[in-house]
């Protein structure tokens, strides 16, 4: 679990030594953007195989 670097940490820290930090936190969020991403394609493709395969029962199923 990730745990936030207290100011007094980031005080003491050089101008290179926060500028690396914020590189990885660029890379993590580009990395966690991508994973979000496939899986918002990967649900929608299993959606419409699900559709397709169980065509309007699947439907009256979420009407309520």
């Amino acid at each position: 679990m990730y745990k936030p670097l207290a100011d007094s940490t980031l005080m003491r820290m050089t101008k290179k030594e926060i500028i690396e930090q914020l590189r990885i936190a660029e890379h993590n969020f580009k990395a966690m953007e991508e994973t979000v991403n496939q899986q918002a394609e990967n649900c929608k493709k299993l959606l419409a195989e699900e559709r397709q395969q169980y065509g309007a029962k699947m439907d009256e199923g979420v009407q309520r």
